[in-house]
């Protein structure tokens, strides 16, 4: 239930008009595997696994274990998936869509860092807890995009 890091500043577009990351103007979708279904295929599926293996071993303590481990193992994952997102996490690629950012409070000046052009969420008038969501996304398509903007990583 983290709130993203307090500052993530992000640009939205040059004094020209043109969008400055593209990459960032997808529409939202909807998610194709809700999150509890993914939860529930995650545990069920080793358990289920587990539970057949038992057939042939019977042995209460092997299954009790093996249980408590894929508990415990999702539970860190979920952990350490939830802070390094809200660490360095990055923004989703329909983060404008979502952002709606209202172009009153856009003046270029008003902004921070190189010519003053980045913002904080301040500037959006969607929805905070999809803002949020959308400010947290893993890092893992950064290396693609960085590679596809600069060319063999070293």
């Amino acid at each position: 239930m983290l709130k993203p890091a307090p500052e993530r500043n992000f640009p939205i577009e040059f004094q020209d008009g043109n969008i400055v990351y593209p990459d960032f103007a997808y529409p939202m979708r909807p998610n194709i595997v809700p999150i509890w279904l993914s939860s529930v295929i995650s545990f069920g599926v080793p358990a289920i696994v587990i539970l057949i293996c038992q057939i042939r071993v019977r042995s209460f303590w092997d299954v009790n274990n093996a249980i408590f481990g894929i508990t415990y193992s999702l539970i860190n994952a979920a952990a350490f998936q939830v802070f390094i997102k809200w660490l360095i996490g990055g923004l989703r690629p329909h983060f404008l869509d979502v952002c709606k950012p209202d172009p009153a409070k856009i003046n270029f000046g008003d902004g921070v860092g190189y010519k003053r052009m980045f913002f904080t969420k301040a500037v959006c008038t969607g929805d905070e807890s999809e803002i949020n969501d959308s400010l947290e996304s893993m890092p893992s398509g950064r290396k693609n995009f960085i590679i596809k903007k600069y060319g063999k990583l070293t």
